[in-house]
């Protein structure tokens, strides 16, 4: 593992000195280093290093520098201190300035970037204050100046600690030294990066000549993001590997992959290792001896992204880029699908997705700066994708094997192979190259125990699957994704009904059917859950009570709506047929509204006559929404008037073929007049599917039959002052004989009441009653006369009458004549009064 603490060295002159090795443990108790500020000329802003450890070691302890520049620049020790004791010139004089230069001569033999810190240490005097190295005017003096004088050039190396007495602690004795300190840090790294981008540089100057390696370059540069990532600049680590990403990339795409060995996929584990773990195999050793493979590559390259964007706490990136990479790299592997194991490709993406939310679990929990969580409910959104993603892997698998049926809703979509001209090795995207069985090798085999225990056992697979997709139920249900929680509901229940759980089955496709009601989900899936629901309450022999009732409609209606790209199938229709002749048999009668499954459309524009002088008729456009033929007891139009109150037009029982189709529809009812659609009724059995009318917009003329019945209200031909007034109303059969006529004849005026009981006719015996007057049979062409009494007197002398006539036709139809008619009820007589007076003779 790179280090992830700075290397700091330090020498003892003379190093016997108590006071010397004192200082040191009170060097080592500062550490970590915290606001370490980095400003480097390769880049435009300041860094803040938060917080940095320190390794402070004998500088005997360090050995010489490696030949290879592709590790990290904290390998080697950037700053060496040496700490002296001297208070006498005359010993620095002839010791211990010597003693320095040969130190500084052993440091620039080690050809490192390095930065020296000479540290003069001034023991405590006795009286328990140190030694003044100040003169009267604020100068240094003594050894701290000539260390200054001999040694500094560019800038300051030596400073000055006055060592507080054992025993005490001092804080202000320290700060000096630790600036010192951490102003070395820096500007050593600095140079060590410096330096070592010029290298990365002129190593990918060089991509194009002979013997280049892809691999020397990438480790070079990965050696910059070792670097950050030890003094915690995660930021700076993660553009320097999305650089190597990029780099790789862009290999790929020119098919120059010839530092790469094979596609790979095929090493011990390699479906089951965690992908994130980057000691699960020598990645490094791999990369320096350039026999890593593809896979291997893009696994430690992703690994090593998610590491720092977990320290960076931006945990739904990580969920984000591992969809993407599972996904892309899964594609990748079909090209060799023929050297992997069986179901290698669905075991690999499976641990992949899982090892991915396992580490941003761990990660989510981490302290955020300034206790910022609002991140979170976007990675349970991402969690819950790659949950499903794995889900999605062990359902492949199962149906594979057996263990799900191949049929809706278990039917992933399977993963797209690369295009041919983007297939990286030719060999191994063949499934052959010429050799016999017997050369060809055994395919390996998975090594996911996990899997391998799903594969062997129906019951553990059950059991895994519905774990995973009550894990990922949940995460959807978590970050409010609730129509992709509804297709993991299908696939819960379905589960239930193909281990012939009908009674779980049920209550499950029974909840779903109303989330996919109440969500205005798919159709597809709405359907399935619907019809399976029936299916399983078909198996558990239930009464059909009002969940069946609305089960059976919400079918009607999804079949209605949901396109078929393919016929349906013999039990699917079955099924239709099945419900629909239960909803006939249902007790109770009730309304389905706005209902898609069976759509009018008013044709005419005006009510004909018919070659029945009884009825009028419309023509209206009636569409089946079913893919199969229904007989319905009735299909009928309300309409409705003022005057003449509601008008029904009915078809009576008619086969209803799929699709539109025109069906005429009668009424008996004879008016003459302007009435309003309201409604239009299918009606199946007890069950009326209705489609509505925009109030009062519709408008149909409906006039009388010429050839049909007539009744006129009219005053009798003589007139007896002093007898009871009447009124005569005739009626005249037309071309039709009318059968047991009864007449009704009532005022719309207060004014005026009208005596049928005491009606009378010089043609026939009449029946008479308060409310009506039985006329009997009357042949075709003939009318009678009714005479009827009334009282009152009517505003204007105008009566206004109400008739209605109903009598059964030839063909034994129920009809009725109704009318409003005006009457003048005043006597037909014209007085003139003329006075002429004669002139005066």
């Amino acid at each position: 593992m790179p280090p992830r603490e700075v290397l700091v060295t330090y020498t003892l002159y003379p190093s016997g000195n108590g006071d010397l090795h004192r200082a040191v443990e009170g060097v080592i108790a500062q550490f970590p280093l915290r606001n370490l500020h980095w400003k480097s000329s390769s880049r435009t802003s300041l860094r803040t290093i938060q917080e940095v450890d320190v390794n402070l070691v004998d500088l005997g302890e360090v050995p010489p520098p490696k030949e290879s520049v592709s590790g990290s620049v904290l390998e080697t020790p950037l700053v060496n201190i040496c700490f002296v004791a001297c208070d006498d010139a005359d010993i620095y004089k002839n010791n211990t300035r010597s003693f320095i230069r040969d130190w500084l001569s052993v440091l620039q033999s080690r050809r490192s970037s390095h930065t020296p810190l000479i540290v003069l240490v001034n023991p405590v005097a006795a009286s328990g204050v140190a030694a003044s190295t100040k003169n009267v005017f604020g100068r240094d003096k003594g050894v701290i100046a000539k260390l200054k004088t001999d040694f500094n050039t560019k800038r300051d190396i030596s400073t000055l600690l006055n060592l507080p007495p054992s025993g005490s602690t001092d804080p202000a004795a320290w700060p000096e030294l630790i600036n010192k300190l951490k102003e070395s840090i820096v500007l050593a790294f600095d140079a060590a990066i410096l330096e070592r981008e010029e290298e990365v540089k002129r190593g990918e100057a060089q991509r194009l000549t002979i013997g280049w390696n892809f691999c020397t370059w990438f480790l070079l540069k990965e050696s910059l993001a070792h670097s950050f990532e030890g003094v915690n600049l995660d930021e700076d680590a993660l553009i320097i590997y999305e650089e190597l990403d990029a780099a790789f990339l862009q290999c790929l795409k020119d098919q120059n992959l010839s530092w790469f060995g094979k596609l790979g996929g095929t090493g011990e584990n390699d479906d089951s290792l965690p992908i994130l773990d980057i000691n699960a195999k020598p990645y490094r050793d791999l990369l320096i001896s350039s026999t890593i493979s593809i896979f291997d590559f893009r696994i430690y390259l992703f690994a090593r992204q998610c590491i720092l964007l977990g320290k960076l706490g931006r945990i739904t990136e990580i969920a984000k880029r591992g969809q993407w990479f599972v996904a892309s790299l899964a594609r990748r592997l079909l090209e060799s699908e023929a050297s992997l194991p069986k179901y290698f490709v669905e075991s690999w993406t499976y641990t992949a997705c899982m090892d991915i939310v396992a580490n941003c679990d761990e990660w989510s929990k981490l302290e955020r700066p300034n206790n910022d969580y609002s991140g979170l409910i976007a990675y349970e959104s991402a969690r819950s994708e790659l949950l499903d993603i794995a889900r999605v892997q062990v359902e492949r698998i199962g149906v594979g094997a057996g263990h799900l049926p191949d049929r809706y809703p278990f039917q992933p979509t399977a993963i797209v192979a690369a295009p041919p001209d983007a297939v990286l090795f030719e060999d191994s995207a063949e499934n052959g190259d010429g050799r016999t069985p017997a050369e060809i090798k055994p395919r390996p085999t998975l090594t996911n125990r996990t899997i391998i225990y799903a594969l062997e056992s129906p019951e553990a697979f059950k059991a895994l699957y519905a774990d995973l997709t009550r894990s990922a139920l949940s995460a959807y249900e978590a970050c409010g994704k609730l129509n992709s929680a509804i297709r993991l509901k299908v696939d819960l229940a379905a589960l239930a009904e193909y281990s012939e759980d009908y009674q779980s089955a049920y209550t499950q496709f029974r909840l779903l059917a109303r989330d996919c009601i109440e969500l205005h989900v798919w159709d597809r899936v709405s359907k399935y859950a619907i019809q399976s629901a029936l299916s399983a309450h078909t198996q558990l022999q239930l009464n059909r009570d009002e969940d069946w009732a609305q089960l059976a409609l919400a079918l009607l209606r999804v079949c209605a709506v949901t396109p078929e790209s393919k016929t349906p199938s013999e039990d699917e229709l079955a099924q239709l047929k099945s419900v629909i002749e239960g909803l006939k048999e249902l007790p109770e009668s009730r309304q389905v509204l706005d209902n898609p499954v069976f759509h009018l459309r008013l044709l005419d524009s005006v009510a004909t006559a018919s070659s029945d002088v009884s009825v009028t008729q419309l023509a209206v456009q009636v569409n089946n929404g079913l893919p199969l033929p229904v007989r319905v007891n009735d299909v009928w139009v309300d309409l409705e008037s003022e005057i003449f109150g509601e008008i029904t037009y009915s078809s009576g029982p008619v086969d209803l073929k799929p699709g539109k189709q025109t069906i005429t529809v009668t009424c008996s009812t004879s008016i003459a007049g302007a009435v309003t659609v309201r409604d239009a009724f299918v009606a199946v059995g007890p069950v009326g599917f209705v489609t509505s009318f925009p109030k009062g917009q519709v408008v149909v003329p409906v006039h009388r039959n010429l050839r049909g019945m007539r009744a006129v209200l009219r005053m009798p031909s003589f007139i007896s002052l002093d007898e009871e007034p009447r009124v005569v109303l005739e009626v005249q059969s037309g071309h039709q004989t009318l059968k047991g006529a009864r007449v009704v004849l009532a005022s719309l005026q207060s004014e005026v009441a009208y005596a049928l009981d005491r009606a009378s006719s010089d043609d026939r015996t009449l029946e008479l009653d308060p409310e009506s007057i039985g006329l009997g049979d009357i042949k075709e062409g003939s009318s009678v006369a009714v005479t009827v009494p009334y009282t009152g007197i009517p505003r204007m002398e105008l009566a206004k009458a109400h008739i209605v006539v109903q009598y059964d036709s030839p063909s034994g139809r129920v009809c009725s004549f109704v009318d409003e008619q005006t009457l003048f009820l005043g006597l037909p007589l014209t007085v003139n009064v003329q006075d002429i007076f004669r002139p005066d003779v």
